[in-house]
């Protein structure tokens, strides 16, 4: 028998699963994912540190395959989280292959692929875009994991025939190496480069564009492109085998092994076999355009072209800013992506954490021209639940991918049963005047949701705020939810019912959620949460207008709006501090 894992493919039989056509599915073993929302977190959090501990050896290391002398900091902004993601792939797989061969039979192998098979990406891009579809790439590192714990396993080679379907990834890319130009791109030839900014429309990037005198222009196009085939197949072994020197310091020796054998297989080809090229292209670029005096990037903005002409630049004078991209709006922590932006910006732009030297805040762009008054009481009436579509899609395939508030397999409403006894327990004419909102029209949600509430009164009609305009309380029944902001920055009776562990507010950089917890706003259970509603329905604005609850309110709108009124004239200021 072989045993393996989801990939989260598509049904090939109507029996089961497989990993594609050229697997049996009867031999194979499904395994779920073995982590938890927590100690998905804390491993997320471990391989960070091991990746920040190796950086400077790694640096060293790509310098000596490139005959450069560059610094840690230039290697960290080129590769971004490169490494960081394929370790996280491999530290995960590596226990779910743990967990698959505790629940092994005697005699049962491990069918992997032979050492000459293994092909590394092109780029991160080809990687992200694998790791969900890619059966080859998955097969490579699951065979690294197995070879690493030393199981017992039958070896298979394949030539991974294009016209085939074993192994083989149809793409759409056109091949080869290609470059083009837009001409329309003035950001690279402006003082102030921006590409990531969360700007909401054209009106606000006038704004922006008008507050710095014309000095700021997008990056909309990078006007270098290295792609191909997915798979780089003139693998350059004595480079990688320079590369699997780095010493992952862990005590646990397989893992050890896997990361070293990862990265020297799988670290893409844009930093290896191909940086030679894209470095010549990046640097007759600057010959031509010259560069900023400020870049202005978000997390994971462009790919190796372009953040290797921001490492070039900023080895050339400009000023790198990193600006706040997700998160929430400093009421979660920060994730790898902020983390890794903070520690190569020379100053780090964000609306929600003031925890550190680099940081400077700014205003939310979020709520900008949006109302915080309170909405005429007298036509409201009934309850709104307000529920989203993406929570039924079930469990993260890999935790350890995605940022840190989506990882694990649990969490509220996974299952529906929270949601469901949250809302079975509330009183009968409540629910009959209960109206479910989900986000977006697919026709299979709407089912879902129609089957999970058992009610037919179910709309996606309308904005969020207009049907919140019509109800007497709205009750969100997931977290992080934007829904949630803006009925909070709306001054709207709203209820959030998720099961937010304390470790996740703990992490918060304020307090809004601790205080929403205490003044019966956020609910952690669907039992207090339909208890509360059960009591104050419909008397709602009785216990809505308490003192102390808006007291507590108002604390958390500034927080969470910070500003908003004017942000973009507030960013164009704080360019045109920097430039005068």
């Amino acid at each position: 028998m072989i045993f393996l894992t989801s990939v989260d493919r598509q049904k090939t039989t109507e029996e089961g699963k497989g990993l594609g056509p050229w697997v049996d599915n009867e031999d194979i073993v499904l395994s779920e994912s073995p982590f938890d929302r927590k100690e998905a977190h804390q491993a997320a959090q471990c391989v960070q540190g091991m990746t920040e501990e190796r950086s400077g050896e790694l640096a060293q290391i790509l310098n000596d395959i490139h005959g450069l002398e560059h610094s840690e900091r230039y290697w960290s902004i080129v590769l971004n989280q490169s490494v960081q993601r394929l370790i996280s792939m491999s530290y995960e797989r590596l226990a779910i292959v743990r967990h698959a061969a505790a629940q092994s039979k005697s005699g049962s192998r491990f069918l992997m692929l032979e050492e000459d098979s293994f092909r590394p990406p092109v780029s991160l891009r080809s990687t992200a875009q694998f790791v969900s579809g890619s059966d080859r790439f998955n097969w490579q590192l699951f065979s690294q994991c197995v070879e690493s714990e030393g199981l017992t396993h039958t070896e298979v080679q394949h030539e991974f025939d294009e016209d085939t379907s074993q192994f083989t990834i149809t793409s759409r890319e056109k091949r080869g190496f290609q470059r083009f130009f837009d001409h329309s791109n003035f950001g690279l030839r402006s003082r102030v480069a921006h590409s990531g900014l969360r700007i909401s429309s054209r009106l606000s990037k006038l704004r922006f564009l008008i507050g710095s005198r014309g000095r700021a222009w997008e990056i909309r196009q990078f006007p270098i492109y290295l792609e191909g085939p997915r798979f780089f197949k003139d693998v350059d072994r004595e480079r990688r085998s320079l590369i699997g020197r780095v010493n992952w310091e862990t005590e646990d020796r397989a893992l050890q092994e896997l990361l070293r054998r990862c990265l020297a297989h799988h670290l893409p080809a844009i930093f290896v076999e191909r940086f030679g090229r894209l470095r010549r292209e990046v640097l007759a670029l600057i010959e031509r355009n010259g560069v900023p005096d400020i870049i202005l990037t978000g997390p994971m903005v462009g790919q190796a072209p372009f953040r290797t002409w921001v490492a070039e630049c900023v080895r050339r004078g400009s000023t790198l800013f990193g600006i706040q991209h997700g998160s929430g709006y400093g009421d979660v922590p920060e994730d790898a992506r902020e983390a890794q932006e903070r520690r190569v910006a020379d100053k780090f732009l964000t609306w929600g954490w003031e925890r550190r030297e680099k940081d400077h805040p700014l205003p939310v762009p979020r709520f900008a021209g949006t109302s915080s008054k309170p909405f005429q009481t007298n036509k409201r009436n009934g309850v709104l639940w307000v529920t989203s579509g993406q929570t039924f899609y079930g469990s993260y395939k890999y935790p350890l991918w995605l940022r840190w508030h989506q990882m694990g397999a649990t969490g509220f409403g996974v299952d529906h049963s929270s949601r469901v006894a949250c809302y079975q327990a509330l009183n009968e004419s409540i629910r009959a005047n209960t109206t479910i909102r989900y986000k977006g029209s697919d026709p299979n949600v709407a089912a879902t949701v129609e089957r999970v509430f058992g009610s037919d009164n179910i709309s996606s009609k309308g904005t969020l705020l207009e049907q919140a305009e019509n109800a007497e309380l709205v009750l969100v029944d997931h977290y992080p939810s934007t829904s949630f902001y803006e009925l909070l920055n709306a001054q709207v009776p709203v209820i959030l019912v998720d099961d937010i562990p304390d470790w996740y507010l703990d992490g918060a950089a304020t307090d809004v959620l601790w205080d929403l917890l205490e003044c019966g706003i956020l609910h952690t259970t669907p039992e207090s949460a339909s208890a509360l509603v059960n009591d104050i329905y419909p008397n709602v604005e009785e216990w809505w207008d308490q003192s102390e609850r808006q007291s507590i309110l108002k604390r958390a709108r500034y927080h969470l709006a910070r500003g908003a009124e004017a942000p973009m004239q507030e960013y164009a200021a704080f360019i045109n501090q920097h430039l005068d």
